[in-house]
């Protein structure tokens, strides 16, 4: 019985529903000029906008990356090495893989770009006034928010203000969303594409330029940074062997010099040299040690150092594209309809609600 009942109550469901829809669709079926109209008007409005938009300019920079390779047996150091407290091993846990795409997105990289400088038609200008000019959005500000009309960037960044910190803010949440888009087409191939869009050529092409620039180089300077850091310290250390060996063996000089002719029944005059002579000899093993280790830590350099190549940047002048006027037209009389449709429908559930 229960089951009869159930199935009773599917069966008036689906009804309901099938009536309901039946409904609806002959409720628009009799807007229809309606809906005519509002895509008539939707095609209009989209071959307007295209005869309008400017042109989309892409710049495009492909490059290889290829990362060091850690070797463990160049990390192995005896004796000094390890008194010393000193590991030449890389960093090859610090950035793997597409870790250096998220590195395009941040915004201090970003933030770092815009506030370099480029030469656009001559005349040396911060790239965030680029934008700003673009944009014109000095003459938003002056309608809107006449506090920072004037704003400046071309001063110290320790100086910059809530504004400033703002505006940037603004700026880089912008080109991540609509400027730039960093890809690694094939996830097998080590090959990086940093493609940026947008409506005025001089930034897109000079953005692209520094941003590739300040990025490879902050990778591969973080990459190699604690190997450079032990070079570094291996350096100081050897020269201070060094100075100290030297120092032992004008020791030895000075104490042969003090007895040129001692006596050999007494031994005690050759303690001092031979004293000497044995800071020499544990100076020269220790600072043979250490020159091997700094050597040792150079060849670790040179295979943990990423090599980045350009295989191809952006030349003037820049790809252009502009929306098609039958595009736009399709695409506006679509987005019409739905808008249209969207309407209808609601104002009928909304009379069925109040009736």
């Amino acid at each position: 019985m229960q089951r009869e009942v159930l199935r009773d109550q599917e069966e008036i469901t689906l009804k309901e529903v099938i009536l309901k829809s039946r409904r609806l669709i002959y409720d628009l079926l009799r807007n229809w000029i309606y809906i005519v109209i509002a895509i008539i008007i939707g095609c209009v409005a989209g071959v307007f906008y295209a005869s309008f938009k400017h042109y989309i300019y892409t710049a495009k920079c492909t490059f290889v990356l290829e990362e060091g390779e850690s070797q463990s047996k160049l990390r192995s150091y005896s004796g000094i090495a390890s008194m010393m407290g000193i590991d030449a091993g890389g960093s090859s846990g610090l950035f793997q893989g597409d870790n250096i795409i998220e590195l395009y997105k941040s915004r201090s990289m970003i933030e770092k770009t815009l506030l370099s400088r480029a030469t656009i038609k001559g005349k040396p200008q911060l790239l965030i006034d680029r934008y700003i000019e673009a944009n014109g959005l000095r003459k938003f500000w002056a309608e809107k928010d006449p506090a920072v009309k004037n704003i400046q960037f071309d001063t110290d960044k320790a100086r910059f203000t809530i504004k400033h910190d703002s505006i940037i803010t603004q700026v880089v949440n912008d080109i991540n969303k609509n400027y730039m888009e960093v890809e690694r087409p094939d996830k097998n191939l080590n090959i990086i594409n940093v493609t940026v869009k947008g409506g005025d050529e001089p930034f897109v092409k000079e953005f692209n330029d520094r941003i590739v620039t300040n990025v490879n180089a902050f990778y591969v300077q973080t990459k190699t940074k604690k190997i450079l850091d032990n070079i570094a310290l291996l350096k100081r250390q050897t020269d201070s062997l060094r100075n100290a060996m030297s120092s032992s063996m004008r020791g030895v000089a000075a104490a042969a010099d003090a007895n040129p002719n001692p006596n050999p029944a007494l031994q005690s005059l050759r303690v001092p040299s031979q004293r000497r002579q044995v800071d020499v000899q544990a100076n020269q093993t220790i600072y043979a040690e250490a020159v091997a280790n700094l050597e040792v830590s150079k060849m670790s350099l040179r295979n943990e150092s990423p090599l980045i190549q350009i295989i191809d940047s952006p030349l003037y002048p820049l790809e252009k594209a502009k929306l098609s006027k039958t595009k736009a037209a399709i695409m506006g009389g679509l987005l019409a309809f739905i808008l249209t449709t969207v309407f209808l429908v609601t104002r009928r559930f909304f009379n069925n609600i109040l009736s």
